[in-house]
């Protein structure tokens, strides 16, 4: 018998004794006691007993059910919270997967532009013998130690140089000069955009213009010149400017730095 059974019949035995001393303390009082309905209350008492026996095995039952219920719910609920994070895991597997995919496939890209990029610098050949000093038979001894460009050439030392030219090299040409064109020539072709001519003290925003409009962009494209050359570029604006071998000399700087 469940707790709640006990309670339930332990209440009702009490109120029947109770209803007995009760009524056997006013039979004295009152005189005389009626068997027949003594009985029939005793009978009376004993069917509401079985009734409430009988109501509280069903609550008892009914108790059992909704208990058996909630740990069947508590543990689809548990079973479903293993599922989400299952899931939770293969997404996160599946996202980690997916960005390494991804990673895998930009570094593939990267190595295969650098890869054409490199190509290119091997395929490119410049007109090294456009350069003042490079004569037909010095390109083609450069072009056969594998130096096809300008940036290539202006790597070299002084002493390289002249091992690779040999005596092909005139006399009354300076090697250093040489590889100073070579290197304001590469940065020439590498950068298209041009430089910020203005950061050049004694060059403002007309005589910038002016060499622009000259097709001079470059610290290189400027160092280039002679002051004869950038004296008639700038015509009258020659009178603003102090000194234009020092601005020659600034870009070659700025060039060489670069």
């Amino acid at each position: 018998m469940s707790v709640t059974t006990a309670l339930i019949v332990g209440l009702l035995a009490g109120w029947l004794i109770e209803w007995v001393i009760d009524w056997v303390y006013w039979r004295d009082k009152t005189g005389g006691v009626d068997v027949s309905m003594v009985e029939q209350r005793a009978k009376e008492l004993e069917g509401q007993l079985k009734s409430a026996k009988a109501e509280a095995a069903d609550a008892a039952a009914e108790l059992k059910a909704v208990l058996e219920r909630e740990a069947k719910l508590q543990a689809a609920k548990s079973a479903l919270e293993d599922r989400v994070a299952e899931l939770e895991s293969i997404e996160t597997a599946a996202a980690r997967r997916e960005t390494a995919k991804k990673a895998a496939a930009v570094g593939a890209a990267a190595g295969a532009a650098a890869g054409a990029e490199a190509q290119r610098q091997v395929d490119r050949a410049d007109e090294l013998k456009a350069i003042y000093g490079i004569n037909q038979a010095v390109e083609k001894k450069l072009h056969d130690a594998k130096i096809r460009t300008y940036a290539q050439l202006a790597a070299l030392g002084v002493a390289r140089y002249q091992a690779i030219a040999g005596a092909d090299v005139s006399e009354d040409v300076d090697p250093e000069r040489v590889l100073f064109i070579a290197r304001v020539t590469a940065d020439s072709v590498e950068n298209p955009q041009g430089d910020d001519l203005e950061a050049i003290n004694g060059i403002g925003p007309v005589i910038n213009g002016l060499l622009h409009d000259a097709g001079i962009s470059t610290y290189a494209d400027l160092g280039r010149l002679s002051q004869e050359a950038f004296e008639e570029i700038l015509g009258e604006q020659t009178k603003n400017i102090v000194d234009e071998a020092d601005i020659i000399a600034q870009a070659r700087r700025l060039a060489v730095a670069k």
